[in-house]
């Protein structure tokens, strides 16, 4: 994109990186996007807008979104001084992840420190016991209605995660007993919800 805009002659002013919050790997083709600005940035961003016309809202990179690269790392540039949150984000995973937000302080054409983000997936947890309370190792449980499926440890603990938000309903596969069903709610991306299944009366 040519104009006052243009990457190759402005300063990087935020750099960051976007991580899964649980297990630290890099989230590629994230989007980051500034949510709050000085007024600064607001008159420049409407004039960047008018000069590029109709396309502009279709952009996947402006001074005030961009996406990750393969390794989760990210920056922007050319951004006046002032306070910024970001927030970051996976559109094309619908409901499965939550986004996660961070503030900088931009002086002298740089941040003061990174923007770091973790991104929580959208999570069931929970731990399958027998009639005694024991814990049911190899117990397959899965959500009805998608591929999301995961079996017990020795500690009976199962976890999905990557999950579409909303109301869910598991699926309990135990060798002796009829398939159980268990009501979840998930009622926002990147929450975590716990449901624990005991087997007494299955």
């Amino acid at each position: 994109m040519s104009g006052p805009w243009e990457e190759s002659r402005l300063r990087v002013a935020v750099a960051g990186r976007v991580a899964d919050e649980a297990t630290g790997r890099a989230v590629a083709g994230a989007r980051v996007e500034v949510v709050e600005f000085p007024a600064a940035f607001r008159d420049a961003l409407a004039f960047a807008a008018r000069a590029h016309g109709a396309g502009w809202d279709a952009l996947p990179r402006r001074p005030d979104r961009t996406v990750t690269a393969a390794d989760g790392t990210f920056f922007l540039a050319g951004l006046p001084d002032g306070r910024y949150v970001l927030r970051a984000s996976t559109p094309g995973e619908g409901s499965r992840r939550g986004v996660a937000r961070a503030t900088v302080r931009v002086a002298d054409g740089r941040a003061e420190g990174s923007a770091v983000f973790a991104l929580p997936r959208t999570t069931l947890q929970g731990t399958v016991t027998d009639a005694a309370g024991e814990p049911v190792g190899m117990a397959e449980v899965r959500v009805r209605g998608s591929g999301e499926r995961a079996f017990t440890g020795g500690d009976g603990r199962y976890v999905l995660a990557g999950v579409e938000a909303g109301e869910r309903t598991l699926e309990v596969r135990v060798r002796g007993h009829a398939p159980l069903l268990r009501a979840a709610g998930l009622p926002l991306p990147g929450w975590t919800a716990t449901a624990d299944v005991p087997l007494a009366g299955a």
